[in-house]
């Protein structure tokens, strides 16, 4: 759901039309089919934060993810979905990406996860 967001603000941002997003995402929330608790979190971090390109996509990784999946491999459940967050948090620290941005705000505001500006220089782990 993350990289959805994520990957759906990157295309809003990208369309060439002038948008209040933090007041799109407040309308969402409101009636809406695609309302949720993160989508309430993009919007506030967005109000926080309406530009996004000093920031950084890095995002520290707590492990929890890495070890559901090696569980999940040795109990042979199939968790394709998990698996593919897991590869897309890594292939956003290395990326200048506004979808990867919003991952890393929506993790601020859902998981405490810092919020890093592109200048702090991290890199991957």
């Amino acid at each position: 759901m993350v990289q959805s967001i994520g990957e759906g603000l990157e295309l809003l941002m990208r369309s060439g039309i002038q948008l209040d997003l933090p007041a799109l995402f407040n309308n969402w929330m409101h009636g809406s089919v695609v309302r949720s608790w993160l989508i309430e979190l993009i919007g506030r971090a967005l109000s926080q934060n309406p530009d996004l390109h000093p920031l950084s996509t890095y995002v520290e990784g707590t492990g929890e993810v890495k070890w559901v999946l090696e569980w999940a491999m040795k109990a042979d459940i199939p968790t394709p979905v998990i698996g593919m967050s897991q590869l897309a948090l890594m292939e956003d620290r290395d990326l200048d990406m506004l979808s990867s941005k919003a991952v890393a705000l929506l993790r601020n505001q859902y998981g405490g996860h810092p919020v890093h500006r592109v200048a702090e220089g991290l890199h991957r782990e």
